[in-house]
């Protein structure tokens, strides 16, 4: 998506490497139009200087969204207000950071906004690319150091995000409660995502002490480009571990995410922290 904010199933890069749809072209097209145009909004994000997007209301939960491949934050942060009422947006502060820009090898080694390099393809089978991995999750880990030490309760700060985002999000969440033991995050969330099966989550959840806040994660069931078996492969071996949360089923959802969706993730960020969470089944509209 380059420094445009796209929306729609996949990111750019995502969507060539795996269709060439003319209804999603068209879209696409039409979206950048309406972005160009639009006018910026009151908080705008800023890559160079991730602090420019801090409000002032520090008595609210704060989530750090991660966007997905070939996105921005800028991108990330429209298509979730697209989703979900001003009301319901303006409950929390948001920041939308953006991941730096380095060759992507399922790109043909293009140069991306992505968070980590893959190689080989998707599926979890393949290893991780753990220097780029450690790279984004020091930037991360950096963003919620900074709101810490600007007063900002850990227990008020959420990280999650889309695809490759909600991965990034799990890595970072991991690495962060392993250096910072005895202290939570308010919650961890990851939307049509999955860890590759020699992730290196794996090891640091593996120990007696490890601690995690409840984890919200949500899959298409129609998913057929970010699998949802990955998804649930993923949770169940973060359930196994003794992490505590939910995952959710979208029925009839490709690689997107809705109003429900959204809506419900913010439900659960802000529910009672002992609830019990089971494996349910998101309605979509």
């Amino acid at each position: 998506m380059g420094g445009i904010a796209l929306f729609g199933r996949k990111s750019c890069i995502e969507e060539v490497a795996h269709t060439t749809k003319g209804r999603y072209r068209r879209n696409l097209i039409a979206l950048q139009v309406i972005l160009w145009c639009s006018k910026p909004y009151s908080v705008a994000y800023s890559t160079s200087s991730p602090k420019k997007t801090i409000m002032t209301d520090n008595g609210k939960p704060l989530i750090i969204f991660c966007h997905g491949s070939g996105d921005t934050g800028y991108g990330a942060k429209h298509w979730i207000q697209s989703l979900i009422p001003a009301s319901e947006y303006q409950q929390f502060r948001w920041l939308f950071p953006s991941a730096k820009k380095i060759p992507y090898q399922l790109s043909g080694g293009a140069v991306s906004s992505v968070w980590y390099d893959r190689v080989g393809g998707f599926a979890p089978s393949f290893p991780e690319q753990i220097a780029t991995i450690e790279s984004s999750a020091d930037q991360l880990m950096a963003l919620i150091d900074d709101q810490v030490t600007q007063g900002v309760s850990p227990l008020m700060i959420s990280i999650g995000g889309f695809s490759m985002g909600g991965a990034i999000a799990l890595q970072t969440a991991a690495r962060w409660h392993a250096r910072n033991q005895g202290t939570l995050l308010g919650g961890v969330f990851g939307l049509s995502c999955y860890l590759n099966d020699n992730s290196k989550v794996w090891t640091l959840i593996g120990s007696p002490t490890f601690q995690w806040p409840r984890v919200f994660m949500a899959h298409g069931a129609s998913d057929d480009f970010i699998l949802s078996q990955w998804g649930q492969t993923t949770w169940n071996r973060l359930e196994r571990a003794g992490v505590k949360g939910s995952f959710r089923l979208v029925p009839r959802m490709h690689h997107d995410m809705t109003s429900s969706e959204i809506l419900q993730l913010l439900e659960f960020l802000t529910s009672d922290a002992d609830k019990k969470e089971d494996c349910t089944t998101l309605e979509k509209e």
